[in-house]
């Protein structure tokens, strides 16, 4: 998946950046939601780190995506004001966005090492002239993106597609004042355009200044995490724990908010809970370390005093992001699981049985584990860890210059 990728650290040590590192490295090995559980992991993400997604490479992205939209606009004027299909005018916007994605890769990318290109998105296609800029990438950085610039006022459509259908209008009378205003004091070119010794996703102090202002004041009164950690990112960098699932729960539950103790504590141990679950997955699955999988279970079932409580703890995530309606035989099965591990002891047998009714209520048809021989010893599957988009957070904001 294009994005998870390298870090720009400029101020941690060593080893926090090679914990936070690590820690992004194996999110990226298995994001494959075998459970279910998707709601619930992107409501929490949703709460805690608005705007933000894993696929996200580099802050200056929010400040590109709009200069390149406002240059597609000009470049399409004369086409909007003769063009009455709104369906053909977004084909039209989102080709030029596009082509202006690709140059900017392909400019950017120019004479500089695999390192230096690593968040750069699309540079494995970077200058290829044989590929038309349509297929040049996977996902394109305004998809990517979108969300984010909508979440932070950047942008004032949540969709791109409602974005173009008010250029009809707008653009005959506009003349680019809109984007003039949103990106003011600001100048395009010189986001579009750095000196040559400043990296092409690098911030300069105004841009960095001007844009964490903007989700500053976007997130005033909404109680995330992502505004204590834009303030202060050390206290939520990893600590030095052999089990990545703890330390995560840890930072999650860093905050000084009480506003927001309450949902980062819940995420937290709803983390501990899943990495329970994706432990016994992989049990089921007859991975070849699942006597270490097995110890691991009972070490984090005491780090949440056991599971007795869990179905009143299931219950009130699941009301939280209406779960129950949506999802209420994965529920139950899910429920049906833990009430297992609230045992002293509990064999591979009964986790391979208690999994399979899970797997099948949250794939149906996809599902595999009934059909799959447990005795062959396999490799990892599915989803390692949640970390509802901490370590993404601590990527793009976790430098001075919120950058890369």
């Amino acid at each position: 998946m294009e994005g998870l990728v390298d870090f720009g650290w400029l101020d941690f040590s060593a080893a926090d950046m090679k914990r936070t590192k690590k820690a992004l490295s194996e999110l990226n090995s298995g994001s494959i939601d075998e459970l279910g559980i998707s709601i619930i992991r992107d409501g929490f993400a949703d709460k805690l780190f608005p705007g933000l997604s894993v696929v996200q490479t580099s802050l200056k992205y929010f400040l590109l995506i709009p200069v390149m939209l406002s240059k597609a606009e000009r470049k399409l004027k004369e086409d909007a004001q003769k063009e009455n299909n709104r369906e053909n005018l977004f084909r039209l916007l989102e080709e030029k966005l596009i082509e202006l994605q690709c140059i900017f890769c392909d400019n950017a990318c120019k004479n500089r090492t695999d390192s230096e290109k690593i968040n750069i998105i699309g540079n494995s296609s970077a200058n290829r002239k044989d590929i038309p800029y349509q297929k040049r990438l996977v996902r394109f950085p305004h998809s990517i993106y979108w969300n984010g610039l909508y979440t932070f006022g950047l942008v004032d459509f949540p969709t791109m597609r409602e974005y173009s259908y008010q250029l009809i209008e707008r653009m005959k009378t506009d003349d680019n004042l809109y984007w003039k205003k949103k990106l003011f004091p600001l100048k395009a070119d010189d986001i579009l355009y750095p000196p040559k010794e400043q990296h092409p996703l690098e911030l300069s102090k105004p841009e960095r200044d001007y844009l964490l202002g903007k989700i500053k004041t976007a997130l005033q009164g909404r109680n995330t995490l992502l505004e204590e950690l834009i303030e202060n990112p050390e206290r939520f960098i990893l600590s030095e724990q052999s089990n990545q699932t703890l330390a995560i729960a840890e930072a999650l539950r860093n905050t000084q908010s009480e506003e927001v103790k309450n949902i980062a504590s819940m995420a937290a141990k709803f983390s501990i809970y899943m990495r329970c679950a994706f432990l016994g997955f992989n049990i089921a699955w007859g991975h070849e370390d699942k006597e270490q999988f097995l110890k691991e279970i009972h070490q984090l079932k005491e780090t949440v005093e056991g599971f007795s409580g869990s179905d009143k703890f299931l219950d009130t995530v699941a009301v939280m992001f209406d779960y129950q309606k949506k999802k209420k035989s994965v529920l139950d099965c899910m429920k049906n699981y833990f009430q297992l591990l609230e045992n002293d002891s509990f064999s591979y047998e009964e986790i391979r049985k208690a999994m399979i009714p899970w797997e099948n209520a949250a794939k149906g048809s996809k599902a595999y584990l009934e059909k799959s021989d447990s005795s062959e010893k396999k490799n990892w599957v599915g989803m390692k860890y949640l970390d509802f988009r901490l370590i993404t957070a601590l990527k793009l904001f976790g430098g001075k210059n919120g950058s890369n």
